[in-house]
């Protein structure tokens, strides 16, 4: 007798944190999208008010 077994989904939820990134260039945006996207909680901090702004109000990094 052959035994057979059904796979279980045994991957526990991933924990969300709170994260911070610094700066608006592509890496930070990219960095802050990724994590975002993965459930995490994202501090975005950049220099300038006038980008955060934008970013803000469009979901766009123009820069």
């Amino acid at each position: 007798m052959s035994e057979q077994s059904t796979p279980r989904n045994t991957e526990a939820a991933a924990p969300v944190h709170d994260v911070a990134v610094l700066g608006g260039g592509s890496f930070g945006t990219a960095m802050a999208k990724v994590l975002g996207e993965n459930g995490h909680r994202v501090h975005f901090w950049m220099r300038g008010k006038a980008q955060a702004e934008e970013i803000r109000s469009t979901r766009i990094n123009s820069r």
